[in-house]
């Protein structure tokens, strides 16, 4: 121990020798750690670190594989309520299963409501999680029953401290949900935010509550399949045991029960953070980001070898007088193994920092939906940090600590020059990986950018500038239909009175936003088949203005088109021409069909089918995705399709910040009850669309241009080392007549044929790895030679740009002076 103290003292202080040196290197490592630190805490957060709820290996999540009657390929499905309950007394080797089944409510009190997401959970919800309250209690079986007198509910602890200012009273309190009277029993804890990133929950309800909150729950039907299950395995058991067991109490109880759903199998997952239906996209783009970040590592590990193999060049005569007093090669390769760790610790130390500031940018993205992960450094990370340091140090101090090890010693007695270069040949091969590994690094981040600009190329369809959007459900606070849309005119005709408001809309849907529907259709006259599955949205006759849809031929929906009128359509062009081509569709007719799971499942209600006469056509467009291929269309009148659940579209004109706000408080002004209105912009779903291609192509580009730095100064560490070296050859050189611009195309020469050699290398490397993220590009090929080339220029005028300080340093030797210093 005190001789790795010695070490450690003397390794500080030749490092304060060259303070410049030990600064760039250790910026230079803190780059390469700092990345893969930040990578490590996004993973650590949601798989590593467990749950906050009690024995978090023993939990797993329970999904339902069935088909409808008994037909068709077997897939995923929640569970009905009867059948979770007869399935929870059936349970053996899992002890405990509890239900959850999300909606988003109405929540208020005497002052505003608000919209909120509530968790409705059977009551031993949180007896299984194993969570203890922060103020007063949680749920409990007691408050899980049907047709309790009252009603309790758990807060958040960020709902009750945002709109309760965390109020101890709190507990005994009355809310309201959906306007239906609820009090407040306990505050969960603060680091329990629900069992998922996306889906943080600002209360928690009875799962019985919610048939008398929620509008047309049907909880207890066997036709509704809603609810997910969790449970706890019992003490010893494998989840492929339980599995089995639940599989065959699954298919017992859906014989019993019976339903249009044949349950075949039960499918248990350990509990996580990442819903089961997305970790395959979370593993692809995260292995993705695990190499990109590898790659600066290296690059930035090879970068400081490089360094320090040149240092080591330089302290010949130090390590020849060492040897010479006594010194073995083992001593002397520790002492620099340990200078060399040391500058990666210092790195590391700094790599971490660099997390914290990487990781806030990851936040920093506008998701779809809130996302509650605490990306705080913890023990692992900070473990992680150190190993990745002590490994890197370790490897790529190595081989410059055993290069140094074996001095010449006749030529260290001439102030320690050697006529030969034998390491040459390695720092060489160095700064060409380093170009090839920079390579693959900028050819992706050029890949996500071009897939992320023929993404915004699209044309949508539709002018979402200008445009915000806001949902409004009056089911929740029990408007019937006369009083809804009543409501809604009045909505609109405050609205339109706003100043800065051009127009303004309802409809079901937005593009690119939730809530299409789907008709089953077919034209009129084509047999009694059950037609085609098309989409469509219910919208208003100022929807097409509003959303910047023009209308090619025939007429947008107009007052004529009442509730008694016969039912008016607008189609697409696909649309139009799939079901009559080359016709003319205005004055065609279709029929709205209804297929037996609708009828079974109450869809259809028993309603006979409508008939639609086409009034117009409009352009494609973008209804769902902006990578989706154009599909048949369809828009029906709201004014004869009454929804209790609509969005406001409203076009504003530049100054958008009072308009907004105006349109808000004339809402709220017609019904203090509902929650306030918030209006988002168009844009951001648009933006939400290529979240995907947005978050690859800043995170590629910021490791690209971290690799091309690193290459670049390598390149430049090099050809400086080599410029040095070669002094009294190039004072030679022009002694004898040599001029200065032959000496500086000498040198870039040699730059330029490494750089190249690196080229030729990850080209071929890109090739072969980049079909591997062609799933995640939209419109561009993984090879795209376009990307290739460029990112093959860039780096070989990088590289001259490296070469050319070092040559013009060369090709200004003063002769006499480099002769004089030999």
């Amino acid at each position: 121990m005190h001789t790795l103290l010695q070490d450690v003292r003397y390794a500080g202080r030749m490092l304060l020798r060259r303070p410049g040196f030990a600064l760039v290197a250790v910026l230079t490592i803190a780059l390469g750690v700092g990345a893969n630190t930040a990578l490590f805490t996004a993973v650590n957060a949601l798989v590593l670190r467990p749950l906050p709820v009690r024995e978090p290996d023993r939990l797993v999540g329970v999904q339902a594989l069935g088909a409808f009657g008994g037909g068709g390929e077997s897939r995923p499905f929640a569970l009905s309520f009867p059948h979770f309950e007869a399935l929870r007394e059936r349970g053996r080797a899992v002890a405990e299963l509890a239900a959850r089944a999300d909606a988003q409510l109405s929540f208020g009190d005497e002052e505003y409501a608000e919209e909120v997401l509530a968790a409705f959970v059977s009551g031993d919800y949180f007896r299984v999680l194993g969570i203890r309250p922060a103020l007063g209690r949680l749920l409990a079986p007691s408050d899980d029953r049907r047709g309790a007198a009252t009603a309790g509910v758990v807060l958040s602890d960020r709902l009750w401290r945002r709109r309760f200012g965390a109020d101890p009273s709190i507990v005994g309190r009355t809310v309201r949900l959906n306007g239906r009277p609820a009090t407040v029993v306990g505050v969960a804890p603060a680091s329990f935010t629900g069992t998922g990133i996306d889906r943080a929950p600002g209360l928690w309800a009875p799962l019985a509550l919610r048939e008398r909150v929620v509008p047309n729950s049907r909880l207890y039907s066997l036709m509704w399949f809603g609810l997910e299950a969790i449970g706890r395995l019992r003490p010893g058991i494998s989840i492929e045991r339980a599995q089995a067991e639940l599989s065959a109490g699954l298919r017992q109880v859906g014989e019993a029960l019976g339903g249009p759903l044949e349950y075949t199998n039960a499918e248990l997952h350990p509990l996580s953070r990442i819903p089961t239906s997305r970790q395959g996209s979370f593993l692809r783009f995260f292995t993705m980001l695990a190499v990109a970040t590898s790659l600066v590592l290296l690059i930035a590990g090879v970068n400081v070898a490089g360094m320090l193999l040149a240092r080591a060049a330089g302290r010949q005569r130090e390590v020849v007088i060492r040897a010479a007093i006594g010194a073995g090669r083992a001593r002397i390769v520790r002492q620099l193994l340990t200078e060399g760790v040391l500058l990666f610790l210092l790195g590391g130390a700094g790599g971490v920092l660099l997390a914290v500031w990487l990781t806030d940018l990851l936040l920093a993205f506008r998701w779809p939906v809130p996302v509650t992960l605490d990306l705080a450094p913890d023990g692992r990370v900070l473990g992680f940090a150190l190993l990745l340091s002590l490994v890197t140090g370790l490897g790529f101090s190595l081989i410059p600590a055993l290069r140094a090890s074996r001095p010449e010693l006749v030529p260290a007695r001439d102030g320690g020059r050697s006529g030969r270069r034998p390491s040459a040949w390695l720092r060489h091969g160095f700064v060409v990986g380093q170009v090839a590994m920079s390579l693959l690094l900028l050819v992706a981040a050029g890949l996500f950018l071009r897939a992320l600009q023929h993404a915004l190329s699209i044309d949508p369809g539709f002018d979402p500038d200008d445009v915000w959007v806001a949902s409004i459900d009056l089911q929740r606070q029990r408007y019937d239909e006369p009083r809804g849309r009543q409501l809604y005119d009045r909505i609109l005709e405050r609205v339109r009175q706003v100043p800065g408001v051009r127009s303004a809309s309802f409809s079901v849907g937005v593009p690119l936003g939730p809530g299409e529907e789907a008709l089953r259709v077919r034209p009129a006259g084509a047999g009694e088949d059950e037609g085609e599955l098309i989409h469509a949205n219910v919208v208003g006759g100022e929807y097409f203005r509003t959303m910047g849809i023009p209308v090619l031929r025939g007429r947008t929906f107009a007052t004529a088109d009442r509730e008694d009128a016969p039912h008016a359509a607008i189609v697409n062009q696909t649309m139009a021409e799939h079901f009559w081509p080359g016709q003319d569709p205005i004055g065609k007719r279709f029929v709205q069909a209804y297929s037996a799971f609708q009828i079974i499942s109450g869809q259809a209600d028993g309603a006979e089918a409508a008939e639609f006469l086409v009034v117009g056509v409009v352009p494609d467009g973008k209804y769902s995705s902006l990578r989706e291929e154009p599909e048949p269309f369809i828009f029906v009148a709201r004014e004869q399709n009454y929804r209790s659940k609509l969005v406001l579209a409203v076009r504003t004109e530049d100054d958008a910040g009072a308009t907004v706000r105006a349109v808000r408080d004339a809402v709220h002004a017609l019904d203090p009850a509902l929650p306030l209105l918030d209006l988002t912009p168009l844009t951001d779903l648009i933006g939400d669309d290529l979240l995907t291609q947005r978050i690859g192509a800043v995170l590629t580009t910021l490791f690209g241009l971290l690799g091309l730095l690193l290459a670049a100064v390598g390149i430049y560490g090099v050809m400086a080392y080599s410029v040095g070296q070669r002094t009294r050859e190039i004072g030679i050189r022009m002694a004898l007549g040599a001029e200065s611009g032959s000496v500086l195309r000498m040198i870039l020469r040699q730059g330029l044929t490494l750089a190249l050699l690196g080229v030729a290398i990850g080209l071929a490397a890109a090739f072969a790895l980049t079909r591997f993220v062609s799933s995640l590009l939209y419109g561009v090929s993984a090879t795209d030679p376009l990307t290739f080339a460029g990112v093959a220029l860039i780096l070989a005028a990088v590289a001259l740009l490296a070469s050319h300080i070092p040559a013009r340093r060369a090709a200004g030797v003063n002769p006499m002076e480099a002769l004089r210093a030999e």
